[in-house]
């Protein structure tokens, strides 16, 4: 049907007013002090008192007092010192200052990833309006609220930051701010790792010397114990058993096909063989990935396209191969779908289909949700357990499968000249007159 410019904007308007309405209600509400940001503020009072040896046990009491939490502390320990600022205000002040701070953050990406990609809109007014929808509807945009705070949402605005500098050819920026990714979510790793044999010798110098010294300062600081601790942390996450509402990995929705109803509430840890079978799995994908990154390497791609879709690739690379996707881990694929949310005119019938189904079935990545339908079904079934599985590993499926089975349509997508404008600093392209749409 025939469609009016003047609608675009007023659903812009519409989607980020309930952006913000729902930003307001998550600060207004005393969510996470037993959650997420209960970790947060232990492992900063614990960094603040210099009882280091405490780091990784959630247990432990601290000055003298119960921790807030019961939550495993999964960071390096030299990222403790960045929430020291927590424990100097009481629980329900930090909580509000955390989670403004990531509100603001992944307002700010989103806002400059817009900007960044405006000069790939074939129809810049319906793309103003389509990008806002699809991030009022990525709940993992906004699980952090729900949590009490995340680090997550000041990732998501690095990342932002630092696929601007990689499109621009600011390798030593670039390279920075993905080192500070790591360091934040160690789960970044692979993409970090793509980009470290892909973007050249300027990347990797700075990427080193950003790791030596962070290593060095950490181990100055805290000594080998922790970071011993750190790694043991990180070895017991690949065969961890979740409650399926908490794992959005694309292959996570295997699991309670392979195990008993009664291990989710008895086992901590996947018996060998199923670990085994998921772990091949998500190598798998991964291996497919790489294999369609290596076909749209070999086409002549403007240098712009060819940066993009590899770290892009690595984005995709994260949430196939980390055992363990958290909802608000999903956040980062919004940067892939904005790129094709902008080109959608290019994708086929299905994969428009695809990235429609997948925006919608973000809004079940909501813990809000989750935890209502656990009330309401009680989750004690195989078939209940299954689907609720399924519905939390579909996005990223779906997302995988736009970008697997679409990938010539995406290949179209990158051979296309407007490439050169994109990520060209603060500035907005010039708009482009285009005939009203007919959709």
């Amino acid at each position: 049907m025939y469609v009016r410019r003047s609608f675009y904007p007023l659903a812009a308007f519409a989607a980020i007013a309930a952006i913000l309405g729902l930003i307001a209600w998550g600060l207004t509400r005393p969510w996470g002090l037993g959650l997420d940001f209960a970790n947060f503020y232990d492992v900063g009072h614990k960094v603040l008192l210099g009882e280091y040896a405490t780091l990784y046990d959630h247990t432990a009491r601290i000055g003298g007092q119960e921790p807030l939490g019961n939550m495993k502390y999964l960071g390096p320990p030299i990222t403790g010192w960045f929430f020291t600022p927590l424990p100097l205000l009481s629980p329900h002040a930090a909580t509000f200052c955390l989670k403004l701070a990531g509100a603001v953050s992944v307002l700010s990406g989103l806002v400059l990833l817009y900007r960044q990609l405006r000069p790939l809109a074939d129809r810049p007014e319906e793309f103003l309006a389509l990008f806002w929808i699809a991030a009022a509807l990525w709940q993992p945009l906004w699980t952090f609220l729900r949590v009490g705070g995340q680090t997550t949402p000041f990732v998501f605005l690095l990342l932002v930051l630092g696929h601007s500098a990689h499109l621009r050819r600011q390798m030593a920026v670039s390279a920075i701010l993905l080192s500070l990714v790591v360091l934040l979510k160690p789960v970044f790793a692979p993409l970090a790792i793509l980009l470290f044999f892909t973007a050249g010798n300027g990347f990797r110098i700075a990427a080193l010397g950003a790791a030596a010294s962070s290593i060095v300062v950490s181990l100055w600081i805290f000594g080998w114990g922790p970071h011993g601790e750190f790694f043991k942390a990180l070895g017991t996450q690949g065969d961890r058993l979740l409650e399926p509402w908490m794992n959005s990995s694309p292959v996570s929705w295997i699991v309670p096909l392979l195990i008993g109803i009664d291990d989710y509430g008895t086992a901590e840890r996947l018996a060998a063989p199923v670990a085994i079978l998921v772990s091949a799995l998500r190598f798998a994908l991964a291996a497919v990935l790489v294999a369609v990154l290596a076909g749209h390497l070999r086409a002549p791609l403007p240098d712009r396209a060819r940066l993009h879709v590899t770290f892009a690739t690595g984005l995709l690379l994260v949430i196939t191969l980390s055992p363990v996707i958290w909802a608000h881990y999903m956040m980062i694929l919004f940067l892939p779908v904005a790129v094709l949310l902008a080109m959608r005119s290019l994708l086929p019938g299905r994969g428009r289909a695809m990235l429609a189904a997948m925006l919608v079935l973000g809004v079940c990545q909501s813990l809000i949700i989750m935890r209502q339908l656990q009330i309401w079904l009680g989750f004690d079934s195989v078939a209940e357990i299954a689907a609720v599985s399924l519905v939390k590993s579909l996005p990223a499926i779906l997302m995988l499968a736009t970008w697997v089975l679409c990938r010539r349509e995406i290949r179209v997508m990158l051979l296309r000249p407007a490439w050169s404008e994109v990520a060209q600093g603060a500035r907005f392209a010039p708009v482009r007159q285009v005939s009203p749409s007919i959709s």
